[in-house]
């Protein structure tokens, strides 16, 4: 049987990161499957791992030099996991390390438990998937997450306010008169938890003042995964001169999924997800120095 295990190796995530801001990449491509929308000429009635792969492989070649980051979703891929999904998974993740090197791979699984059971997540996450990141819920404690945190080159990225319209029930409650819960987690990530330099925080593209409060209250300390552009409805614009850093250099990427790898269910399916990345990429490069 092939051992597929990528053991953990010493790809340092942020050096990765800046690297790509360098050279002028901020987008963030989720990949997210969903059968339904995949191109006939791919989805025709193979098996899921292999129509998995296929897409996906594609995708990244027809990307990789638009983008700063990929992040797949691990639930995407685990309600396939008795069809390939998680083998897809790894097998995808192995070809952007070896078309795109150099473009660090987030895993969002927003895994929280207790220290046993990460333990067990971190070791799939960066040892048998070997990505460079993953988006973590922070409600369990910092002792709960060190199973992650103590990857001092793999990125923990954390959920402060998330972009969903409901996400304001308990993100928004203020502890006192002039701060909220989120801003008190990102504030507590950023100065206590980050001891080894590799926290990060995920603030949607749907709430620009609350990015804006991050990027003013962190400084530049921070790095913000930004979900929630395109079919979401957050405005790249605003959302762009919310996140970014002091010196218009980057501190933050900004996510698009479906309005990139569903740009076409064509034929063209990979071209027309480079012109999308290559698009919206240019769009954010243009905003970060607007």
């Amino acid at each position: 049987m092939q051992d597929r295990r990528i053991h953990i190796v010493k790809r340092h995530f942020f050096e990765l990161l800046h690297a790509q801001w360098q050279q002028k990449r901020f987008l963030c491509v989720g990949l997210d499957p969903d059968l339904t929308k995949f191109p006939p000429s791919v989805n025709n009635g193979n098996l899921t791992e292999k129509v998995l792969v296929r897409f996906f492989c594609d995708i990244v070649d027809a990307t990789a030099g638009h983008t700063a980051t990929y992040k797949p979703n691990l639930a995407f891929f685990e309600r396939h996991a008795l069809k390939g999904g998680i083998s897809a998974l790894w097998s995808i993740i192995r070809h952007i390390h070896k078309v795109a090197p150099d473009v660090p791979v987030i895993c969002d699984a927003k895994r929280g438990d207790i220290g046993h059971t990460n333990e067990a997540s971190a070791e799939l996450i960066f040892g048998e998937l070997g990505c460079d990141a993953v988006t973590l819920n922070p409600y369990v404690g910092r002792d709960a997450m060190e199973p992650f945190l103590k990857h001092e080159e793999k990125g923990c990225i954390f959920i402060a306010k998330t972009s969903n319209p409901g996400s304001g029930k308990f993100q928004d409650i203020h502890v006192n008169t002039w701060t909220q819960l989120w801003i008190v987690i990102a504030r507590t990530i950023q100065r206590d938890w980050n001891k080894n330099g590799n926290c990060g925080l995920v603030i949607g593209a749907t709430y620009p003042a609350e990015l804006a409060r991050a990027r003013r209250d962190l400084e530049d300390d921070a790095f913000i995964l930004v979900p929630g552009l395109g079919t979401q409805g957050g405005d790249l614009e605003a959302s762009v001169a919310s996140a970014r850093n002091s010196d218009c250099t980057g501190g933050a990427v900004f996510n698009s999924s479906r309005g990139i790898i569903y740009a076409s269910s064509g034929l063209d399916y990979a071209m027309a997800a480079g012109e999308a990345a290559a698009k919206m990429n240019r769009q954010l490069a243009a905003a970060m120095t607007a």
